[in-house]
């Protein structure tokens, strides 16, 4: 059976879910980086999903942004509007955008080492020839 309550993170209202007979939930299209999913309730609810939470994902519903909540410190929980609704759920690594500026920086680093490098060793051959 279902538990009665979760512990969720983040400032959230207190929600009476319909029964969960009532709520209908289809997922649409799962990829690793979008989830769609349609859902249709009687009422306002809160819905627990199994999938991991983590800082990278949005959620949309409707086409507007919508918060994810912490549920027991692992899963990603959302409250549904009432009727039918549609879900977005896409996925960004949060700290990608550092990861590619540093490749870039490192790459830049050693272009340049490499320049300055063959610089000095063309330098110091003109040297000796000079003598």
């Amino acid at each position: 059976s279902l538990p009665d309550f979760a512990v969720v993170r983040g400032n959230f209202e207190t929600i009476s879910n319909p029964n969960n007979s009532e709520i209908k939930i289809d997922v649409v299209s799962y990829k690793p980086s979008i989830i769609k999913i349609k859902v249709s309730s009687p009422d306002k609810a809160f819905i627990v999903a199994s999938e991991t939470w983590d800082l990278g994902w949005n959620l949309y519903i409707n086409k507007e942004k919508s918060e994810i909540y912490k549920v027991d410190e692992i899963f990603k929980g959302f409250v549904i509007p009432k009727g039918e609704s549609e879900l977005v759920f896409t996925y960004y690594p949060p700290f990608l955008n550092y990861g590619i500026i540093g490749t870039i920086i490192g790459l830049l680093l050693l272009i340049a080492t490499y320049f300055k490098f063959n610089y000095l060793m063309n330098l110091t051959k003109c040297k000796k020839y000079q003598l």
